[in-house]
């Protein structure tokens, strides 16, 4: 009952359609990030064919490759580990570097970009920095894994103050980001 999925050839930009079968090409879409200190944990759609672990997948985006390692379906707090997944099923993979939310991942034999999901913009801009000047580089680290988490969160350094900058979707969206930086990840900031 669901239709095809389009999409364009990552080279070409000509369209592409995958239906949701087993039989067609592999793709998938990667919908959220979660960064665990074992790996980030990325949660994909897949829309066509089957998803098996050990598989190399083409990353259009970035035009590289990622190897599956550990698939994993996620029940509350338990994982139960996979072999495959197949088209229309939600999982998850653990171990991904360079994909982010929003990634296709594809057959490198069959590749297609899916549309991206878009992003809005940052209303809210504040700096931030370490209490402590030895949690400079911890910080560098968090606000990474806060940005590969949470697209709609980001960071940058002022090149006339040298201060790091935060942006995000509201005084509430950075308040919680930033107690997740002193209260998960141990890191007193101001």
């Amino acid at each position: 009952d669901i239709p095809a999925i389009e999409g364009t050839h990552p080279r070409t930009d000509e369209p592409e359609v995958r239906e949701p079968h087993t039989e067609q090409p592999m793709s998938l879409m990667a919908f959220k990030t979660i960064a665990e200190p074992t790996g980030d944990l990325t949660f994909v759609r897949v829309y066509s064919g089957v998803l098996e672990k050990g598989t190399r997948v083409l990353n259009p985006r970035t035009g590289r490759y990622e190897r599956i390692g550990r698939l994993v379906r996620i029940h509350a707090n338990k994982r139960e580990a996979l072999d495959q997944i197949e088209c229309g099923d939600i999982a998850a993979i653990i171990g991904l570097k360079l994909t982010v939310t929003g990634d296709t991942l594809c057959d490198e034999n069959h590749p297609i970009a899916l549309s991206k999901i878009q992003f809005p913009e940052a209303v809210i801009s504040v700096s931030l920095e370490a209490k402590i000047a030895k949690d400079r580089d911890k910080l560098g680290e968090i606000v990474g894994r806060l940005m590969r988490e949470d697209p709609t969160f980001r960071s940058e350094s002022n090149q006339e103050t040298g201060e790091m900058v935060i942006s995000g979707m509201g005084e509430l969206h950075l308040e919680v980001l930033v107690d997740r930086m002193q209260n998960e990840f141990k890191c007193e900031v101001q």
